[in-house]
């Protein structure tokens, strides 16, 4: 159960955005009962937090040391709560200026209550990352927080969300140019690769390739006593050290290979030519067949021709899928799984190439 409040004066679509992601993840995944409900609270300053806090039930010091940080946070959770500080959000136009950053809190937010849930207490992520890695800890959170604002239709995850994360992956120079196993710590320091965003691509592609719930089931397994490492390999099959291998190999393909640059070269414009006259690319039966491998992945869905070649790794339910489709008619196989939900035809739109001729 989600309790959220939000204080006098506050826009009411924090209310709706607050509670319909922390609700939409609340359903999606089997965990541990809450000993009572999750509380979330918007607010513009520590004093009603602390208030509202007491109000619910919680003790004055509990209240005090919850909102201790306020002043220098946006969102956060931890235990049974989660608070925004709207004030701070409002400032920073966050809602224009990092629309998916912020519309990611409210799922990201309460992921971590379950992730604790899981890992029946401790403190198995330190963050100084002498226990699970960070890039785990918090991807995970924000991967589940962008896919949440997808499926509630506040943004597209392929054409706004992964290139959000992308993007902020390119911009950080220690994060582009480092591994995703160095990704342990979370301690703001210069130098340091920032976990968050290709922590998400990273958990983007273990799910591509386990399945979600298998990834989850990592906390699981680490809840039981198992180091990171072995809880990874018990709860997905892969050892850990194999799919750090796999991920660096198929970064290139996500747009972070390691050295890339943030921003794309400027191009010299090309001096004035006559345009070609060129007739539309023709697709047959005939092409199709010629690409049926995962490294080239064609497709026909009702007359239309696709490359599947991208989302073969970034399947959802694993690429084996997504590779028995190549080279053929795969129409039966889209509408008998997908004919009633809208995402998977957006996600498709992405790979057109054009009609079947």
């Amino acid at each position: 159960m989600v309790v959220v409040k939000v204080q006098e004066g506050v826009d009411p679509l924090w209310n709706n955005l607050i509670s319909t992601g922390m609700e939409l993840v609340a359903k999606s995944f089997a965990y541990p009962s809450f000993n009572g409900p999750v509380y979330a609270l918007a607010g513009l300053d520590a004093a009603w937090m602390v208030k509202t806090f007491v109000s619910v039930g919680f003790s004055q010091q509990f209240a005090e040391s919850r909102v201790s940080n306020f002043n220098d946070s946006v969102a956060n959770a931890g235990g049974n709560t989660a608070i925004w500080n709207i004030t701070n959000l409002n400032k920073k136009d966050s809602l224009v200026t990092n629309k998916i950053g912020t519309y990611q809190t409210p799922g990201h937010e309460f992921f971590h209550p379950i992730q604790q849930q899981l890992l029946k207490g401790g403190s198995k992520f330190p963050a100084d990352g002498s226990g699970g890695p960070q890039w785990f800890l918090e991807g995970s959170a924000v991967f589940i927080g962008v896919q949440t604002s997808g499926k509630l239709g506040l943004i597209s995850y392929e054409n706004e969300g992964r290139p959000y994360l992308t993007k902020n992956v390119l911009s950080d120079p220690a994060t582009r140019n480092g591994k995703l196993e160095d990704a342990k710590t979370n301690l703001n320091r210069a130098g340091d690769i920032f976990p968050y965003n290709i922590g998400a691509l990273g958990v983007e592609f273990l799910v591509a390739n386990v399945g979600i719930q298998n990834m989850v089931d990592i906390f699981s397994q680490m809840g039981q006593g198992k180091s990171f490492s072995v809880a990874f390999e018990a709860a997905t099959g892969v050892e850990l050290v194999d799919f750090y291998a796999m991920f660096e190999e198929v970064r290139p393909a996500l747009g972070i290979a390691i050295g890339s640059s943030a921003a794309p070269s400027p191009v010299p414009a090309p001096s004035p030519s006559p345009t070609p006259i060129t007739a539309p690319a023709k697709y047959t039966m005939e092409n199709v067949k010629k690409h049926t491998s995962a490294a080239d992945c064609w497709a026909v869905v009702s007359g239309s021709v696709y490359d599947l070649t991208k989302w073969v790794a970034l399947h959802p339910g694993g690429p084996a899928i997504i590779q028995s489709l190549c080279g053929r008619d795969a129409t039966a196989d889209f509408l008998g799984r997908h004919s009633t939900q809208p995402d998977p035809a957006r996600e498709l739109a992405n790979y057109l190439l054009g009609k079947l001729d």
